[in-house]
């Protein structure tokens, strides 16, 4: 309430810590989180609610992907993620993709936690940059080509990025560059302006120059044991450096 009476809504991550938290209590006849979470938000949210008319709340919960990759929690992912339709359909709900790290996406999935929740999902995007999991500043993403046609338009409530700053800021608004306007959006006007915006004039092509010889690297995870170095032409790794 206090935060709410200042004009702040809340966003509640009960993603990946919440089957690692429950009390005994909790657990009495055998109930799970999927008997009872949706009914503690619901009172959470109508009684900051009734004091604070503007709240508005975001949640995320533990089962925020599906229906492709597995779970590991000791409960049913349709059960809860069904039980959230008792919350009033302004309460934004979080969902990954078919799995916690999804590009594309296609309707049947996004049909999938629609109809489970009650709601369009808010979608939280993780792993955008094509080199282990980060970005080189200057890559053309193709936030279209993940997804069908009408898909920002239609079928979601929002589009949230999972961004690593300062690195991804250029890459973050190559995304609102295409959600401004989806049909006109361009991967490599938008990374360039991006760039170009919040770095100055000249970076893009300074950095662009770079990106092939960086990509080569891409084979070589960190920390792993990868033996094709011993193949490597040493004088043709010093000149990609």
């Amino acid at each position: 309430r206090q935060f709410a009476a200042m004009g702040a809504g809340v966003y509640y991550p009960n993603d990946d810590c919440r089957y690692q938290t429950l009390r005994p209590e909790d657990t009495v006849g055998g109930r799970k989180p999927s008997d009872f979470d949706a009914q503690h938000l619901l009172d959470l949210y109508t009684a900051v609610k009734s004091d604070c008319p503007d709240f508005r709340m975001v949640y995320c919960p533990p089962f925020y992907w599906g229906p492709v990759a597995r779970h590991p929690y000791p409960d049913d992912r349709e059960a809860y993620l069904k039980s959230m339709r008792i919350l009033p359909p302004e309460v934004d709900i979080i969902w990954t993709g078919e799995r916690v790290k999804s590009h594309k996406k296609v309707k049947p999935w996004v049909d999938w936690v629609t109809n489970l929740i009650g709601r369009k999902p808010n979608v939280f995007q993780n792993a955008t940059g094509p080199h282990h999991l980060m970005s080189y500043a200057v890559d053309r993403t193709d936030w279209n080509g993940w997804h069908y046609p009408g898909f920002f338009e239609n079928d979601i409530a929002s589009y949230l990025k999972n961004a690593h700053m300062p690195e991804e800021c250029p890459q973050t608004t190559s995304l609102a560059d295409c959600l401004w306007n989806v049909k006109a959006y361009d991967p490599e006007r938008g990374i360039r302006r991006g760039l170009n915006q919040y770095a100055g004039a000249g970076v893009f092509e300074a950095l662009d120059s770079a990106l092939e010889a960086l990509t080569y690297f891409n084979r070589y995870k960190y920390g792993a044991v990868n033996t094709a170095v011993l193949h490597e032409n040493v004088e043709k790794i010093d000149a990609r450096m």
